[in-house]
């Protein structure tokens, strides 16, 4: 497994390290910058990281499923913090999707 750098606020680093956060949606570019073939694990700060492809939220659980693993807290957070993700949630565009374990 190669280690891969993923770009995250603090915020989310922390959900990470805390393991509220257990997976990530991210752009075409980014995933690129990643560098993860679908089905591929890397390590990013201590955690294995599967690449899921490019997906439909409908196609990975569905909305509260994703909701829950990337650490969003029902009662904080009425909105995810990035546009792509509304959309992803609101199954208009696939989002490339990354999950995590120790």
């Amino acid at each position: 497994m190669k280690n891969i750098h993923i770009d995250f606020t603090e915020e989310n680093l922390k959900l990470l390290t805390v393991g509220k956060k257990t997976s990530t949606l991210r752009s075409d570019s980014q995933a690129a910058k990643i560098g993860l073939n679908k089905g591929e694990i890397g390590i990013f700060k201590g955690f294995k990281v599967e690449y899921k492809g490019l997906v439909y939220v409908d196609e990975v659980g569905g909305k509260t499923e994703i909701w829950k693993s990337e650490g969003f807290d029902f009662t904080e957070r009425k909105k995810p913090m990035f546009e792509s993700t509304v959309k992803f949630l609101e199954g208009k565009i696939p989002l490339h999707l990354y999950f995590f374990r120790k």
